[in-house]
């Protein structure tokens, strides 16, 4: 069991979710034919069956496969409810549950279940953490796609206050949120902050990640988006390039969301 977890996290590191995903299917058999089960605790066997189902969960909405991330994540959190006191896996299973609802256009149950990890999590990660950041980051968003730019803009701000002094200036997940306030900003139609953000989180995902990243293939498609609606589509062409070869060197060309066109 402990070389097949160890699997499970070269898995996580490498986001490698084909190997997730067999890995785990590796430890439940494994627990099923010498009925490990029956050795557990009732706490360890909850426990378990928890983890498996995240990772199900994790490698099946990594790969697009909505319905299965869905199913999981349901059946990690009905464990994950009974606990008197709340873990870090509550919040953090909810907002996973969130970006599969967001992913399938269901934005109001998205928005309705980041909101509750964010509540939930604050007290557990820390209003400063990274973690409550992140969270408050997909709260915006999910503001965004709905349409109430002014209170996902607020949001957003607040979220990058976080980042930039928890994270530091030059972090990826700054430059991300950067990113994120620049599609709020282009949303609401205000192209001159959008342009500035989305240059920002340029600089600061090349510093730390690199140009072959998922980070900088969303920040240069923005910015490249941008620059095309305000007229200027001969600097756009490039920018859009640099999204497509960053995403497909990230991502791969199978991946379900790789760009198959310019646009």
């Amino acid at each position: 069991i402990e070389q097949l977890v160890a699997e499970v996290e070269s898995a996580y590191q490498q986001r490698n979710w084909i190997a997730l995903e067999k890995a785990t299917a590796a430890i439940e058999d494994t627990i099923d034919r010498n009925n490990f089960w029956a050795e557990m605790t009732p706490t360890e066997k909850n426990n378990t069956y928890m983890n498996l189902a995240i990772w199900y969960g994790d490698a099946a909405r990594e790969m697009a496969r909505y319905p299965k991330a869905i199913y999981e994540y349901q059946q990690a959190l009905e464990i994950l409810e009974e606990r008197q006191q709340p873990i870090a896996e509550y919040p953090a299973t909810l907002g996973k549950l969130a970006l599969v609802y967001r992913d399938t256009g269901q934005l109001e149950k998205a928005l309705e279940f980041f909101k509750r990890g964010q509540q939930i999590g604050e007290p557990i990660f820390g209003a400063e953490s990274i973690d409550n950041a992140t969270s408050l980051g997909n709260v915006g968003l999910t503001l965004q796609s709905l349409g109430q730019y002014e209170q996902a803009a607020q949001v957003m701000r607040r979220a990058i206050a976080i980042y930039e002094k928890t994270a530091g200036l030059n972090h990826p997940y700054t430059g991300l949120a950067y990113n994120n306030y620049a599609l709020i900003a282009q949303s609401s139609g205000d192209y001159v902050l959008a342009e500035q953000q989305f240059r920002k989180a340029i600089d600061v995902i090349e510093k730390t990640v690199g140009r072959n990243h998922e980070y900088a293939a969303a920040a240069y498609s923005g910015l490249a988006t941008v620059i095309n609606e305000i007229g200027r589509p001969y600097e756009a062409e490039p920018l859009a390039r640099q999204a497509l070869s960053s995403w497909n060197i990230s991502k791969g060309p199978d991946h379900p969301q790789t760009f198959t066109a310019l646009s």
